[in-house]
């Protein structure tokens, strides 16, 4: 109730429509800020509300895949570093961004002194059996020469040793009818049609689902 009742909310809340199920109509305050000005609001009510949610308590922000974050977003992330307490951040990073090639606000997080780094090495072939018996749900023996072909061409990645399982099971090339996985009877690797890459795989992925979700990805 305090927080719905303070002036700053009363004033900046139309800012928070983009995360918002439904929008809020702009008011003469925020009808009058500049650019920047209401990037700096918006991050302001933002941290605002979630000093009020969390009220002190402890906190684990996890966010993936911060390789593709602006600069608003990063600026967002700093200054609740700065002003939520206590917060623990756990930032997931995929390789494709170089070193020096992020958001200057992101390497402000990421060269704090309370910051430490972890690299997560490739899955082995052993990783990604497990994975695949998961995958699968059994508990068996997994053939070598399968597992060894997920691992080269996904390159020990998971999720797209995920994506090679989909494509095979697809094409109805697995048996897993002995608690095991397998290639099926008469099957050969060599038959096999991997997608030729992780792009085409992706690709062909995007292809299957319904003509509404491509429209949305394809207008992202």
């Amino acid at each position: 109730a305090a927080l719905l009742s303070s002036p700053l909310m009363a004033q900046h809340a139309p800012l928070l429509s983009p995360v918002l199920p439904r929008p809020i109509a702009e008011n003469e305050v925020t009808k009058q800020l500049s650019a920047e000005s209401r990037l700096d609001a918006t991050i302001n009510i933002m941290c605002h509300v979630l000093q009020a949610k969390l009220g002190g308590c402890r906190t684990l922000l996890l966010i993936d895949d911060v390789q593709w974050m602006d600069s608003s977003s990063s600026q967002l992330l700093a200054a609740l570093q700065q002003r939520i307490a206590p917060l623990l951040v756990v930032l997931a990073m995929r390789p494709s961004i170089r070193a020096g090639d992020e958001p200057p606000e992101l390497g402000k997080v990421t060269k704090l002194t309370s910051t430490s780094k972890k690299t997560l090495e490739e899955l082995e072939r052993v990783d990604i059996e497990d994975l695949m018996k998961d995958y699968f749900c059994v508990m068996g023996r997994v053939d070598k020469s399968l597992s060894t072909e997920v691992r080269k061409r996904s390159g020990g990645n998971p999720f797209f040793a995920k994506g090679f399982l989909e494509s095979m099971v697809e094409q109805d090339v697995i048996d897993t009818s002995q608690d095991g996985i397998r290639l099926g009877d008469g099957i050969r690797l060599a038959q096999i049609e991997f997608p030729s890459s992780v792009e085409t795989l992706v690709t062909s992925r995007i292809d299957r689902l319904p003509v509404g979700d491509q429209l949305i990805l394809k207008g992202g």
